[in-house]
């Protein structure tokens, strides 16, 4: 055997074992960087009023920062906070109402808002007839959600503003299921409706029915709908919390460059059963109003605002503080981040 052979003969395992180590690091980073970390998180309902999440989960804004989505949707914020403190969703996004309430009881691993999405309220008040003014509605029934939640308070608010008094002037049907209030008020119950894009447009499309006004301009901006999760979630998951408020504030700037267009055909996988020209509109009338915050940092001062609706809807008795609600420290440190 010549020297050659030899040699090659010899060197052959050596080689064979550098190239299969660097096979076998290259599959240890290969699974790294696919091993994302689920996170359950459990909508209120599905809504084009939700945009930008739907915008961070179809641009791939989670999976990008190593998370996996696990969407489901709730109809409903106590079905919604429900799951949270069962344990059975790890973040929810609902109502800040909600929380807050919690806290009022007096539970101890409380859910904490982390991360705004909306300000504004998306409901769209439907009538039976074209011709509006506020004093028509006197001694008219209104279907408006659920008792105490944010959409039925924030309407009971600026029916106050309008010198009309529930109860007196106006009577407010809250005994309906969220999701099913466009289906009885097409059967004849109630003379108006307060819904949420798509389904206020697609009601309206189908119907002799009219959009009459966005109620979203008839009150000042509050913390409407945050995410939220326990605290005891929070202590145990802050890198998870961390990377999916850049996920959220990612989106909310995309939101910020794009028509509606661009967001409507984004997100159209999400809402199956609308055509995507009546999504493009309601994206519309939603940048219009204002719905969306530009980034997750929860105002303090409209906080205050929203426990005031609260209380002058008899829905909160005592002060909560602002630091037992809320907290800032991912929204900001997103906003430090994130160009």
């Amino acid at each position: 055997m010549d020297k050659t052979k030899k040699f090659l003969i010899i060197l052959f395992p050596f080689v064979f074992c550098a190239l299969m180590a660097i096979f076998l690091t290259s599959c240890g980073i290969l699974e790294q960087k696919t091993q994302l970390q689920k996170v359950r998180l459990n909508e209120v309902t599905r809504s084009i009023f939700y945009c930008p999440q739907y915008i961070a989960l179809e641009k791939g804004f989670f999976e990008d920062r190593g998370l996996e989505i696990e969407l489901t949707t709730g109809e409903g914020s106590e079905k919604t906070m429900t799951s949270i403190l069962a344990h059975q969703a790890d973040i929810g996004l609902l109502g800040t109402s909600s929380v807050i309430s919690v806290i009022e009881q007096g539970r101890a691993n409380h859910p904490v808002a982390f991360a705004q999405l909306t300000q504004r309220d998306g409901s769209f008040l439907i009538g039976r007839t074209p011709d509006f003014n506020w004093d028509d509605l006197r001694g008219k029934e209104i279907i408006a959600g659920r008792k105490g939640g944010v959409p039925e308070m924030v309407f009971e608010h600026i029916l106050k503003k309008r010198d009309l008094t529930p109860g007196k002037d106006v009577k407010l049907l809250n005994n309906i299921q969220f999701d099913l209030m466009s289906v009885a008020f097409s059967r004849d119950i109630g003379d108006y409706v307060a819904l949420f894009e798509p389904i206020a447009s697609r009601l309206v499309s189908e119907k002799h029915f009219y959009s009459l006004l966005p109620l979203g301009l008839e009150c000042d901006p509050v913390p409407y709908t945050c995410y939220c999760a326990t605290r005891e979630y929070i202590k145990e998951n802050s890198e998870i919390i961390q990377n999916f408020t850049n996920a959220i504030y990612e989106a909310q700037k995309w939101i910020q460059v794009h028509d509606s267009h661009e967001i409507a055909k984004s997100i159209i996988k999400y809402f199956i059963d609308f055509d995507e020209e009546l999504l493009r509109e309601c994206v519309e009338k939603y940048k219009e109003i204002g719905v969306w915050t530009e980034n997750p940092t929860i105002s303090e001062s409209e906080m205050q605002t929203l426990e005031e609706i609260m209380k002058e809807c008899g829905e909160l008795n005592s002060e909560i503080k602002y630091e037992q609600i809320a907290d800032n420290f991912y929204s900001e440190n997103a906003l430090n981040n994130i160009n």
